[in-house]
């Protein structure tokens, strides 16, 4: 497809990303999606999803791990090489 400025643009069918990035965040973090697509190469897409996130309770933080299994079997609709889990391992301990 060529625009205007003779510059040829390719069209999102014929577009391939080198890599796809998967994030699982809690819903509050406004941080490590825009970190992330702020340091991707143009050839590395992010692809990001949500988990609610309501209150800073022991019992609150450790429920979001129950989340992450069909947070990532959504996120893995977009088809990203690799799911990161952002922001959940200090509750683990």
């Amino acid at each position: 497809m060529s625009r205007s400025d003779g510059v040829e643009k390719e069209s999102a069918e014929s577009f391939q990303w080198q890599f796809k990035l998967g994030l699982i965040v809690p819903s509050w973090n406004t941080v490590m999606e825009y970190e992330l697509q702020r340091m991707a190469r143009p050839s590395m897409s992010v692809h990001v999803t949500r988990i609610a996130h309501v209150s800073d309770t022991r019992d609150s933080l450790l429920s979001l791990a129950s989340c992450v299994p069909e947070a990532a079997n959504l996120l893995s609709h977009a088809r990203p090489h690799v799911i990161c889990n952002g922001g959940f391992n200090r509750w683990m301990q």
